[in-house]
């Protein structure tokens, strides 16, 4: 299963790192020779113009890298309202002057080449408005060049015919089929500000290209043959991801998270599974006493257990834990009656300190430190479940000290 969901996210994720960074299998787009504008004086260029307003379109080589530009000049302008691009002589000079005859609302998009073919780029698409001007508009669209005709061309997309203003997916395909016309036939994809890409056929059958543009990236596309006629799809922008490479990635994700969920849930609770451990180590619970003392109140011992010593010796550390934890075990036992809070009971190799002593009967009760230290030597020990005899000895609460009395003083009497 693990197996299986490694390969359907590895797959998905190559079709689509191939589709998006090695689209040029096909074709490449054109290599841009020169770079135009009209508007380089602004911060910020803004895509409207107004209609009959007149653009100072200059070009340069600058820094680019095709072919050196030979003139005459030319521009393709793109419309939203006509089925056909416009084909513009701009001289062979680095200016010219171009008044926009296109009526308010009209999307359009202007892309430059020399006499070679060689591009100067396209530029983003614009917007006509309404002119505001009092004055009667003296711009026509005189200056345009028609073609001798339209071709017939059938564009279609894996879904159906190419809208006009449609989304079609990327790493999806676009056919265009020409119907009439005389060969050779040239395929132009024209994005806004980036070079066009061509792709040639001899003869009228379809020619491809795979949408390889980034998301929402619009585009116009254009077809011309060698007398002079043309053809052209209004906006398009590229939509989501083809349904294929879309429906792998996300199903391959999808697995993988719920893979990685599983495995990572699984793990923290096989870490999360542990019995608890006393401070020192030991895993030995100890089960306070209780004892009852003449006043008939419960109390109960409890023992304290302390760490380990840094200073352990490796013989030490190869004791059993039964040693160690007789030899780590306080008892603290806490007194009521006035008497000192608390008394701690140790045993061997604790060391602690004690509290003043409590005395019973005259005696003082003395820690196992000292009952083992005797001269005897030979006094057992006490186990673990069961409590010293020290512990047993009753107790008898005294009665609390009283506090001295004041004795104010009285002035004489006079």
């Amino acid at each position: 299963m693990t197996s299986f969901c490694s390969a359907l996210v590895r797959w998905s994720l190559v079709a689509a790192v191939a589709c998006w960074f090695f689209p040029s299998a096909q074709a490449d787009f054109l290599e841009q020779s020169f770079s135009f504008s009209w508007d380089s004086q602004l911060a910020v260029p803004v895509p409207v113009t107004t209609q009959c307003q007149t653009l100072p379109i200059t070009w340069a080589r600058g820094t680019n890298t095709g072919p050196n530009p030979v003139a005459p000049y030319f521009l393709q302008i793109y419309t939203s309202a006509y089925v056909f691009p416009f084909v513009v002589a701009a001289g062979s000079d680095l200016s010219f002057d171009f008044t926009v005859p296109f009526g308010p609302g009209t999307l359009y998009q202007i892309c430059m080449f020399d006499s070679n073919g060689n591009t100067g780029g396209c530029q983003a698409i614009y917007t006509v408005i309404a002119n505001a001007s009092s004055s009667p508009l003296s711009c026509s669209n005189s200056t345009l060049h028609f073609p001798l005709g339209p071709l017939d061309v059938e564009a279609e997309v894996p879904s159906g015919p190419l809208s006009q203003y449609g989304w079609p997916a990327v790493c999806s395909d676009i056919t265009v089929t020409p119907k009439n016309g005389t060969g050779p036939y040239t395929f132009t994809i024209a994005p806004s500000s980036h070079p066009p890409l061509n792709i040639t056929s001899q003869t009228t059958s379809p020619m491809t290209w795979k949408v390889s543009l980034t998301w929402a990236s619009p585009f116009f596309i254009s077809v011309a043959d060698s007398a002079g006629n043309y053809w052209s799809g209004s906006d398009n922008l590229a939509g989501a991801v083809a349904g294929a490479s879309v429906g792998g990635v996300v199903v391959g994700l999808l697995i993988g998270s719920f893979v990685a969920f599983f495995f990572l849930r699984k793990r923290m609770i096989r870490n999360g599974s542990y019995s608890p451990v006393s401070p020192t180590g030991m895993n030995h619970t100890y089960q306070p006493t209780l004892s009852r003392s003449l006043s008939g109140t419960e109390y109960r011992v409890e023992p304290f257990i302390l760490p380990n010593s840094t200073g352990e010796s490796g013989s030490d550390r190869g004791q059993g834990s039964d040693d160690r934890s007789k030899s780590q075990s306080v008892y603290v036992v806490h007194h009521d009656g006035g008497r000192a809070p608390v008394t701690v009971y140790h045993e061997n190799g604790t060391e602690v300190v004690e509290l003043p002593p409590r005395y019973i009967d005259g005696v003082a009760v003395r820690s196992p430190t000292d009952t083992n230290t005797s001269s005897s030597g030979n006094e057992p020990r006490t186990s673990d479940d069961q409590i010293p005899a020290f512990l047993q000895s009753q107790r008898r609460p005294q009665s609390a000290p009283q506090k001295a009395r004041q004795i104010r003083l009285r002035p004489p009497s006079s």
